[in-house]
């Protein structure tokens, strides 16, 4: 069962305009207004969210008044409503992830561009079809199989870390591995935090007009659980895309804003053959006390961060910012 004809192809041409107004106000403010040393993607990526959610409900909402009986009629205050709550959601969760840290993925921009053209084509799909029509559609699978893509990577990255934290600091007792998942859960919650809000932002209002909607018997189960499973959907696929980026203005104890990002997939093999190397030694004592372990501080204090705890102690951080003394550790590692 697929929605009113009538209306299909209002919907794409509102979804279409949506797309193209966002897209031209995001380069707007990219181009003349944006510092472009500070403006991270993660901000350009939300300002185009919030442009686009915006945009589409209003246009939504213009074609509901000049169109009385097409379907949008009916979702009038739905709409509205829809419009205060995302204006609201999308900025609350940049704070989030600006406060919180996302952590950050080794994607190529090739794998990123295939990510936001499917993000957009299912988003296209669900404004145009039922769920009937989505479940039987290729790329659906494709999407879930990028979402698992990237859940992969993300475990196997923190994974890694902990066992490498688990290493540097020879835990000997089970309560200093259960801080370390305590750390990971408060992460957790933040955004489990934020599915809720999503979630209750889109299905109160839609749960109240469906209440007040004459023949909301007949309706509200099928409506009700064709919008959950776009909106699952849409929310996975823009969590996605954020964990590709951490911001830079998370206000971290070592970080700066002036260091230089670091790609760990690079670095943590590093740290993995030194540890090999004293494997029957006390690993914290021999790795502070090697002077080749001392690294630019920009670098100590982003692996620093993504296994959290500082690799040497704070006086040994005096080495100047622009000196880069990593090969002496490659060279052990050949």
């Amino acid at each position: 069962m697929a929605f009113d004809p009538n209306s299909v192809d209002l919907d794409f041409k509102c979804l279409l305009s949506s797309l193209w107004f966002s897209f031209f106000v995001t380069w707007l403010l990219n181009t003349y207004f944006w510092n472009k040393d500070h403006s991270t993607f993660l901000q350009k990526l939300m300002t185009f969210m919030i442009l686009f959610k915006f945009m589409h409900c209003l246009f939504q909402v213009i074609i509901a008044l000049v169109e009385p009986h097409n379907t949008y009629y009916f979702w009038f205050c739905h709409t509205s409503t829809y419009v205060l709550f995302n204006a609201i959601l999308y900025p609350v969760f940049l704070l989030i992830s600006q406060g919180f840290g996302l952590y950050k993925t080794s994607l190529s921009k090739k794998e990123l561009s295939v990510t936001v053209l499917i993000m957009v084509i299912i988003y296209a799909w669900f404004s145009v079809y039922s769920i009937d029509e989505i479940v039987m559609f290729p790329l659906f699978f494709i999407f879930l199989a990028t979402c698992g893509y990237f859940v992969l990577k993300f475990a196997f990255y923190t994974t890694k870390c902990l066992k490498l934290r688990y290493e540097l600091l020879q835990i000997s007792d089970m309560r200093d591995l259960a801080s370390i998942v305590i750390q990971k859960l408060k992460i957790l919650r933040n955004y489990i935090g934020f599915v809720t809000f999503h979630f209750a932002s889109h299905f109160i209002p839609s749960f109240l007009i469906f209440s007040s909607y004459k023949g909301a018997v007949n309706v509200l189960p099928y409506e009700t659980s064709t919008k959950l499973f776009s909106e699952i959907c849409e929310f996975l696929s823009i969590l996605c895309i954020c964990f590709l980026f951490r911001s830079k203005n998370r206000g971290d104890l070592y970080y700066q804003e002036t260091h230089t990002r670091l790609n760990y997939r690079s670095v943590l093999p590093i740290y993995e053959a030194r540890l090999s190397q004293h494997r029957y030694k006390n690993v914290k004592e021999s790795l502070v006390s090697r002077p080749l372990m001392i690294l630019n501080p920009a670098i100590e204090s982003e692996i620093s961060l993504f296994i959290g705890i500082p690799i040497l102690p704070e006086n040994l951080y005096e080495v100047s910012p622009d000196e880069v003394l990593i090969q002496p550790l490659l060279s052990d590692v050949h």
